[in-house]
């Protein structure tokens, strides 16, 4: 029997974990996942290392299995016209850009709606693997018209998100070893104390390395042979974290953090439960709901552009709606 996705087609406009992760569920579900990527450098992950694995980084190996990779430079007409021809004869589309990017070339949703009306169009922030099996399994059943039992261990889904870890110990033969909140693979990435706080920076190719030597006053410093590439500083980390180190001790985390992300260069502090609750973005999101209960709760991080409003209920008491569901059956004399 084919897998559940087979036959169906995924563009993927995906780059670095999170989108990559979901498109190659897909991909191991079946379907036909044609990734792509920036003419030269391609998924920034290509240059996550060392380790490579026959000149590919173990990371994106770790990521990206089962997929075709096109290039394309998206900023041309053409390759935007492309696009949109994939899209006619595909089923899903995932993306990760910041928003507003793909309206600006008009391969946002409502401009691809207008090719296909039946495309599932994603914008990722996140994936569970509960519900992909059981929508896999739901596609399918309108094929053979089956149901399916699902088989989902959580000791199982936590060794699947190993990922690029267990990979560096297949590509190395060696124990990861435990770094903080730094990264074996990119460099600068982890968190740096600076006057008063931690801030967490996350440089993830060499542009941003050059912006955050500018920012920092540094320019020289990423012009060195040690560090001018993600794979030399990797090998060259406990010589150039010390001196970043040294340079964000010098001013505040509040001030490092406006002045790099003004700049293109992803930061941000690290946060506590009390600070996530107030944060402005969590707000505008909406991801906590204040319904009849006491205490707000976490709303599902899902956003569908389509969908009935609902009023939020509170879990219920103990046999709450036992009399109304069984009386809905035919039962009756039940207190």
């Amino acid at each position: 029997m084919a897998l559940p996705l087979k036959g169906l087609r995924v563009v993927d406009l995906t780059k670095d974990f999170a989108g990559p992760f979901c498109t190659m569920i897909l991909s191991d579900l079946g379907a036909e996942v044609i990734k792509i990527e920036k003419p030269g450098t391609g998924d920034e992950t290509r240059s996550w290392g060392p380790p490579f694995v026959d000149g590919q980084s173990y990371y994106f190996l770790s990521l990206n299995r089962g997929k075709k990779s096109v290039t394309l430079d998206l900023k041309t007409t053409q390759a935007q016209k492309i696009i949109r021809q994939l899209v006619q004869d595909s089923d899903i589309l995932v993306e990760s850009f910041r928003p507003g990017t793909l309206a600006r070339i008009r391969l946002d949703y409502p401009s691809l709606r207008r090719v296909n009306k039946a495309l599932v169009y994603c914008s990722i922030s996140g994936f569970h693997y509960a519900s992909i099996a059981i929508l896999a399994c739901l596609s399918r059943r309108l094929v053979t018209g089956r149901g399916e039992y699902i088989d989902i261990a959580l000791y199982d889904s936590i060794v699947s998100w190993l990922t690029y870890l267990a990979s560096y110990y297949f590509a190395t033969g060696k124990q990861p070893q435990r770094m903080g909140s730094a990264h074996p693979s990119i460099v600068p990435y982890q968190a740096f104390n600076c006057k008063d706080k931690p801030l967490i920076i996350a440089v993830g190719n060499d542009t941003q390395w050059d912006t955050l030597c500018r920012t920092l006053g540094v320019e020289k410093l990423s012009r060195r042979k040690e560090f001018n590439t993600n794979p030399q500083r990797v090998r060259n980390r406990r010589q150039l974290v010390p001196i970043l180190s040294r340079l964000f001790k010098t001013e505040k985390a509040l001030y490092w953090n406006r002045i790099l992300n003004k700049n293109g260069v992803p930061a941000a502090p690290i946060y506590s439960v009390a600070d996530v609750v107030k944060d402005a973005q969590v707000r505008h999101r909406g991801l906590f709901k204040q319904g009849s209960s006491k205490i707000p709760a976490l709303a599902l991080p899902i956003r569908f552009r389509e969908r009935e409003d609902t009023v939020e209920r509170p879990a219920p008491r103990l046999g709450q709606d036992t009399r109304q569901v069984l009386r809905s059956l035919g039962y009756t004399g039940y207190s």
